[in-house]
Order: structure tokens, then sequence, then C-alpha cells
């Protein structure tokens, strides 16, 4: 079952075996962990990732001469990016509006934020709210970003995402997350996940490889806690214990 992942589609995640603990409520089924660590991977691996990706070759657009830009290896990101009239921001599509303060996001302290919505970004909440939500990517070295993630979303995300070798991007992220069915939920990657990234007719494909936790609680006590495995052939294992 192989983990290759369309951005612009959104899929869930396919789901592989699981181990469950106690089944006395629908917080400890396994399809909900399942889905509800797939969403979660989604928003905090997959697309900081895939932004990221997307905005790198935007950075090399715009350092670009018009005739570089003409010519069929800026073509993909060509037909999304329309620049705006102050030289310091442009709007990608399908993602939203970028404000890149005049700099390179391979500069070291460039600071770039992605402004988007709820439901661009895949951010699905109750009753189909559509909220405003930024992006911030912060440069450290040319080869290494923070990530941030704000928004009226029920929630909080920080990451470090390293480009270890060609096609491939370290991530490791934390945060929280109020469900919404009132449980607190906090996740994190033990060690940074292997994100390789291709991309095939301006779309962007992810296979994650290492290890997802999240755990979920209330009132400061814990219910359960979900461990997705994602391994080198391309499959997933989730393992939940209360």
């Amino acid at each position: 079952m192989k983990r290759i992942l369309s951005i612009f589609l959104l899929p869930l995640l396919a789901l592989a075996g699981c181990t469950v603990v106690d089944g006395d409520s629908h917080m400890t089924s396994d399809r909900y962990f399942r889905s509800e660590s797939s969403m979660l991977v989604l928003r905090h691996v997959s697309m900081p990732t895939a932004v990221l990706t997307d905005l790198l070759s935007c950075d090399a657009y715009l350092s670009a001469s018009e005739e570089e830009r003409a010519s069929d290896a800026f073509a993909a990101i060509a037909a999304r990016i329309t620049l705006g009239d102050d030289g310091t921001s442009f709007t990608l599509r399908p993602w939203g509006t970028v404000s890149t303060g005049g700099t390179s996001l391979r500069e070291a302290g460039a600071s770039w934020l992605l402004a988007s919505t709820s439901e661009i970004l895949g951010y699905f909440l109750e009753f189909n709210d559509v909220t405003p939500v930024s992006f911030h990517f912060t440069c450290l070295d040319p080869d290494h970003w923070s990530f941030l993630y704000e928004g009226d979303f029920p929630g909080h995300s920080s990451a470090d995402l390293r480009r270890a070798e060609d096609g491939v991007v370290a991530v490791d992220v934390s945060g929280t997350w109020k469900t919404l069915d009132g449980y607190d939920c906090t996740f994190s990657t033990p060690a940074p996940v292997n994100a390789t990234v291709t991309t095939k007719n301006g779309v962007t494909y992810l296979h994650l490889e290492g290890t997802f936790v999240h755990s979920v609680g209330r009132d400061g006590v814990l219910k359960n806690r979900c461990e997705a495995v994602y391994d080198a052939s391309g499959d997933v294992r989730y393992l939940i214990t209360r």
C-alpha cells in the first residue's frame, strides 16, 4: 500500500494495521484514531513541506531573468504565480498571498508569510467554517527553515524543516489541537520524518518515512495515544494504547 500523497487533491491517507486497547468509546476506535492521525500528518507534516517546496520554486522564479522565466523549467510555477505591484508579494494558486519582505527565502533571517484560509489549506472545521490562517517560514540557512502555523483554528504547530538531500526534507514538528468534541490533543515527531518530494505536471507528491505520535486527553488525564509508523516500503502501521 504505497503512501504517495497528492497535495492538491488532498486525499485521506491510506490506512494500515492498527492495535487498539480499550474500546469503550468512539475515542478509542481504530477508525477514529487512524483518521485523526492521518489528518494531523496531512496538516502539520505534509502541508508545510508541500508549501515550502512551492515557495522555494517561487523564490527561484523571482531570482531568474525574464528570459529564464519564459523557459520550460519555470512553466509550471509561472502558470500559478501572479506578482504584486510592490515587488515584495505575490499570489500563488491555490495557496494564497505570499509576503516576502523583498528577500530570498534562501537568505538566513528571511521570513516569508503565506496568508490563506482554512479551506484552501485543508483545515476543515465544523460546519464548513472558512477562517484566516497563516504559515510563517523563516530561513535559518539556505537548506534549513523554521515554520510556525497561526490562525483561528483551535491549535498551533511549529516545525523545523531541513533539506537533507535532493528531494528529501526532514520534518520535525510539534503542536497542540483542541478536537471538535472537546478533547486536548498534543502531537510530535520523536525524530524527524523524512518526506521525499517529487513533482509531476505541477503537482507535488510526498512519500513519508518516520514516526508521528499524538495523544488525546481531557483535564490533564491521558485517554489514548496513537503512534503512526511510516516505513521505507511505503506502508503505515498504527499502534494505539491507553
